[in-house]
């Protein structure tokens, strides 16, 4: 989920709370005779005295049109599955692997060579992008190759070799050790 749906989703849900909370005290205090924000009959002349095909509400029409629309459309964008699927091994079976677990473990991975201070992986479902920071004094060229040899290695032991390409960036560290 993008981090624009996440924010539209915290909003939503924040408004939905309050209009909950509000619709809440409100009936309390209907209840007991004195209202709270909205005056029922104030709004109430105030409704039937609107022309529902006045120009002034076109604006309010095209608004909540277009706010529908955008989230249907936001609904309908697709982003990246969160699980990786596994090779088939019997009829009727299916297996999938969760690609922040993949991202995980290719990270402790490359954090076991001696010459990687640290690592970072992300997992996509056609690539894994290992950013290793190397240590001071290290073969930067020696430790991207025993790195992408070993990331290798563990993806085809987790049999994704053939659907994830692994690609591996080494920097030298700037600090002492």
């Amino acid at each position: 989920m993008s981090v624009l749906n996440r924010l539209l989703m915290i909003l939503l849900g924040l408004g939905v709370l309050v209009l909950g909370g509000l619709l809440i005290a409100e009936t309390v205090a209907d209840i007991a005779g004195q209202p709270l924000l909205i005056d029922r009959d104030r709004i109430g002349s105030t409704m039937r005295g609107l022309d529902w095909q006045d120009t002034e509400l076109l604006p309010v029409w095209v608004a909540m049109i277009a706010i529908g629309l955008l989230l249907l459309l936001l609904s309908l964008i697709r982003g990246q599955p969160s699980v990786l699927p596994l090779p088939v091994t019997g009829e009727g079976r299916y297996a999938d692997v969760n690609r922040r677990s993949v991202a995980s473990i290719l990270t402790e991975v490359a954090q076991d060579d001696e010459g990687v201070r640290s690592a970072s992986a992300t997992v996509t479902p056609r690539a894994a992008a290992i950013e290793v920071v190397a240590r001071p004094g290290a073969d930067t060229r020696a430790v991207k190759q025993r790195v992408e040899e070993a990331v290798a290695d563990r993806l085809d032991h987790l049999q994704l070799s053939g659907t994830i390409k692994p690609r591996v960036s080494v920097t030298r560290s700037r600090e002492r050790s």
